[in-house]
Formats: structure tokens, sequence, C-alpha cells
């Protein structure tokens, strides 16, 4: 019977290490719960509406995104007058980042821009077949006499009477210029070149500029071709561009257009949704906060959906090698983004050139950092192999500035209830509220009205209710948990060994006895 009840005595006390800090969580997260109920949402914006409309869509601004507490931008309501919640939804911009669709190249002929046409109808020295395609009047214009080129385009997209491209029209998205690098060609280029697009080639729109270069230092070569028109052509692709070189034009090899494949029967291809996608909100030139190793440290301030960056160096003829991380909050580990080279150079023209716009994937994280590459100079040689930076060589790497950019996300709503409608964001316990868009929408092609985020209001006076999330447990607070949780599962496996142990080793009594 001793036996029994030393055993009896171990099991209990490992229940109760068990079950006394299981009921205190229990009791921590209702009390955390009804805290954040009590405490409502920190920040609440106006919402203008433009015209009566039965569904509304907006798009959330910068202050939006800073004044969300949680890492997916998910915690709002959007309510009434009365404190009342309204149905809404996110919708568009999201999904077309996060899953984009597969672009592809495709060469197209170009022709050179005399430069006796500078000043005059460009149409003049070009013949348009009943095709649309270009015919050169004069001969060959060699590269160091012209002053542009034309890229026709007219063999791949549907442009008849100016209208919006066709549902089986690929979608205009880059430009690729080749420079040629065989022997004769353009050894090292750096300048810029203004983009211009027309359909008669009598009247010319300007779309965009760009900077193009190939350089080589020390083996290595940098190099960029790609002109990204960033969504200014998808919707009405041209038939001709112009390129008009800002200096004396490279040699070029070939010219390639980057497509995206055709709409099709895309039932959103159509909606404000995707309209809004071609805009891109900034918060720019952000200081950072220089660190060892040659590090520099940047805080956005907000949860972001960056998908571009840019970088200022201070200083001209700089180029430093980094590598980007970034993290989600000060206790995340950091994640390397990719490699990249930032340089601020002077063109041949007098002009800078500075690194492009960075493109990336959709990222939230709030903390940035740059580090400089260590760059190994005697590769092969018994000396020094420690390498240098060439960020530590150059002072100026301390006050580069960074820049994000994101597509806003857009957000659909039900304008049911009184208004004047409130946007409440900005609690770390509130559930996504928001429901698929599929299921907002009713009707056959509903008209969606615009609506605007205003200025900041005071908070109402009935405080809207929430769902309150299951995983708003800070990071430090999960780690915590887990490391508690660990040490008990711990401690029990120890008393179970030593209840073993010990009914191994007890005396035993009469088998007679005992069995009685």
């Amino acid at each position: 019977m001793s036996r029994i009840n030393s055993l009896s005595f171990l099991f209990l006390f490992a229940g109760l290490l068990v079950a006394v800090p299981a009921a205190a969580e229990q009791d921590a997260t209702k009390t955390r719960q009804e805290t954040a109920s009590k405490t409502g949402f920190h920040h609440y914006f106006a919402l203008e509406l433009d015209g009566n409309a039965s569904y509304y869509l907006f798009a959330l601004t910068p202050e939006a995104y800073q004044a969300s507490m949680t890492l997916d931008g998910r915690d709002l309501l959007i309510i009434d007058t009365n404190g009342n919640s309204v149905p809404y939804a996110f919708g568009g911009n999201l999904e077309t980042s996060e899953t984009p669709k597969k672009s592809f190249l495709r060469p197209v002929p170009w022709f050179p821009l005399p430069r006796s046409q500078s000043g005059k109808n460009v149409q003049d020295g070009f013949i348009i077949a009943t095709d649309g395609a270009l015919r050169i009047r004069e001969r060959q214009v060699e590269a160091e006499h012209r002053s542009g080129d034309i890229v026709d385009l007219s063999g791949i997209v549907d442009t008849t009477n100016g209208k919006s491209r066709s549902d089986d029209t690929p979608g205009l998205d880059a430009l690729f210029v080749r420079i040629d690098i065989s022997p004769g060609g353009t050894e090292e280029y750096l300048g810029t070149v203004e983009v211009l697009a027309s359909n008669d080639l009598r009247s010319w729109a300007p779309v965009t500029t760009a900077q193009l270069m190939r350089l080589d230092h020390r083996g290595q070569r940098l190099e960029r071709e790609r002109i990204d028109f960033d969504g200014a052509l998808l919707a009405k692709p041209p038939r001709y561009l112009q390129l008009r070189w800002r200096g004396t034009p490279p040699i070029i090899a070939g010219i390639e257009v980057e497509l995206l494949p055709p709409r099709g029967s895309d039932p959103t291809a159509q909606t404000p949704l995707n309209k809004q996608s071609e805009f891109r909100d900034w918060r720019g030139k952000l200081s950072g906060q220089m660190l060892p190793e040659n590090t520099v440290f940047f805080d956005t301030g907000g949860a972001f959906p960056a998908d571009r960056l840019r970088f200022h160096l201070p200083r001209l003829n700089t180029v430093v090698p980094v590598k980007l991380y970034s993290r989600a909050d000060e206790n995340a580990p950091w994640r390397l983004i990719r490699a990249e080279t930032l340089y601020r150079l002077q063109g041949r023209d007098g002009t800078e050139q500075e690194t492009p716009e960075i493109r990336i994937a959709p990222n939230r994280d709030r903390f940035w950092k740059i580090t400089a590459e260590r760059e190994n100079n005697n590769a092969g040689n018994t000396g020094n192999d420690k390498g240098n930076l060439r960020g530590a060589e150059n002072p100026a790497f301390d006050g580069v500035l960074l820049s994000v950019g994101w597509r806003p996300e857009t957000i659909t709503f039900l304008a049911q209830g009184t208004p004047p409608f409130l946007l409440a964001i900005g609690n770390a316990h509130a559930a996504d509220a928001g429901i698929p868009l599929t299921r907002l929408l009713a009707g056959n092609n509903p008209y969606l009205a615009a609506a605007h985020i205003g200025a900041p209001q005071p908070a109402p006076a009935n405080v809207p209710s929430f769902s309150p999330r299951t995983d708003s447990l800070s990071l430090e607070e999960q780690t915590r948990r887990a490391i508690l949780w660990g040490v008990l599962l711990a401690v029990v496996a120890l008393l179970a060994f030593m209840a073993w142990k010990v009914a191994k080793h007890l005396p035993r009594e009469g088998n007679d006895k005992e069995t009685k």
C-alpha cells in the first residue's frame, strides 16, 4: 500500500503542475481580451463618399497603414454613426500583387531616327504599311548619326482605333534594350533615355524616363537594360515607342518587350480594383541609423506591403555592394531579401545616375537593414585575405536614405446602416472581420462608387465590438509561453521517471497480504 500511496502522490503533484499554469493562462487570455474590448481601436478616420451607391471602394492611405497594430494590417472595422459594424471585404490589389501573372519576352523591330528628323515630323522618315508596320524611307543610319530610335509594336499589340486592348491582346509591361558588346560595339555606357508613345507617329505622349548602363569594374559587370513601364501601358498599349537619348546613344544589338498574358475572361478586369493597382504610394527618404559592421538600420514606421525600394547615396561616384535584410519586429530574426549594388554616378551628359527601383515580393516587415559586402581584392594571394568594405572606404555610406513603395490595398464595403461611416483601425487584439469579396458583392456587375479616407476623428461614444484574435500574443509572450510549457513537461517527465524508480525499489510485503 505504501508503494501505491507514493505513486498516487507523485502523479497528483504532476497534475497540479500542469493544471495550475493552464488555468492561469486561460484567465490571463480572458483578461487581455476583455481589456482590449474596453480599449477599442486607437484611430478613427472619416470615410468620404462620392455620390450615392450601395457599394463603395477606397484605398488604404499611408496614415492607415501606420495606425495598424498587426503584422497583416487587418485590425480594422467600418462602422456607421451608431457604432454598428458594416460588411466589408479586401479586394483587388492584394490578390493581384501576391499572384502575379508570368511574363514573357518577344523581340520587336526598331529603326534608328536620323538627326535630320530632330524637330520635324517623325512620320516623314517612315512609310506605314496597311498593317501598321514601319518601313524606313532613308538609307541605314549609323549609330553616331542618330538622335533616337523608333520601336515598332504594331505586330504584337492591338490598338485599333486607339481603343483599349482586347481580351486576347497581351499587356506591355517593360522594354529591354540590349546594348551591343561585340567588338566595335559599345564598350561602356551610362546614360538616360526618354520613352514616348504614339499611334500615328505624329503626336507623342511621354511614358517614362529610365537609366541604362553597362559598366565593367575589376572583373565585375553592372548592367541595366530594362525600362519598366510600371503598369502605364497595360490597359492601352501603343503602336510605336520612341527612344530619345540624352547624349550619345549606345549601339543597340536588339530590343525585346516584356508582355503579360491576355486578360481573357477575368471577371475583375474591368472593375475599379484593377485600376487602383496602377498607382503606388511612397514613404520616402527615411534616414537610417549607422550600426557596427558597416550596417545601416531603417524603421519604416508601419507594416506597409512594400514591393519597391529606392536607395539614395549622399555622394557622387559611389558604388556599394550590399545585402538587404528585413524583419517584422524587434524580436524577430533578420531575413535575407536579396543582394544588390547601390550606386550614384555621373553620366556623360552631366546627369546623375542612381540605383533604379528595386522590385521585391510584397513585404510587410517594418524594419530593414543593409550591410555592405566585403570585397576581396587579393584573391589568390597570401597577403591580406580579409578583404575590405567599399562602404567603409566611402563615408558617404553613412547617409544613405531609403524609400519604400507599395500598391495600396483596396477595401469594398456595403453602405449598410446610418452614415456617416468611420474607419476604425489600430487594435492588436482585433481579428480580421472582412469577408470574401464574392460573398459581399450581390447581383450582376454591381456598381462600385469611390470613397476616400478623410481626416482623423475622435473615438465615437459607442465603442464598436469585435472578435478577438486567437493569435494576438506578441512574439515575446509566445516565447515565454513555449519556455514555460517546456519546463513543465520536463518536470512531469522527471517525476514520471522518479515514480518508476520508487516503484522499482520499494520493499515488497507478502503477496497474499498485499493481494488481500
